[in-house]
């Protein structure tokens, strides 16, 4: 017949785990910080090749703002039909509100 673990075995074995835990939060963390990273970077990405894509549909012209005004759209509006991903376009848009 098997006998039980004792609490003395459980608590050795929870300190180990514990242990080994604590030596795992640190790399976790900068996985998780270099996977937000590149996350970021493909949006700018992204967001840069919709520029360029918008420029090109409007002989190179990009738009710009005077005073506050914007002169023909704001640049949020020119580039909205060539971001192809949802979570590139802003979030009132993703959740169904209008943004005008």
């Amino acid at each position: 017949m098997k006998r039980p673990f004792t609490l003395v075995e459980l608590l050795v074995v929870v300190a180990i785990v514990g242990i080994l835990a604590v030596l795992l939060l640190p790399a976790l963390t900068r996985a998780k910080g270099s996977a937000r990273r590149i996350s970021r970077v493909a949006k700018l990405s992204q967001i840069n090749l919709a520029n360029h894509m918008d420029a090109d549909d409007h002989d190179d012209a990009i738009r710009s703002i005077i005073n506050g005004d914007p002169l023909y759209v704001s640049y949020r509006e020119s580039i909205r039909s060539y971001l192809t991903r949802p979570s590139l376009r802003p979030a009132r848009q993703r959740r169904g509100h209008r943004t005008f």
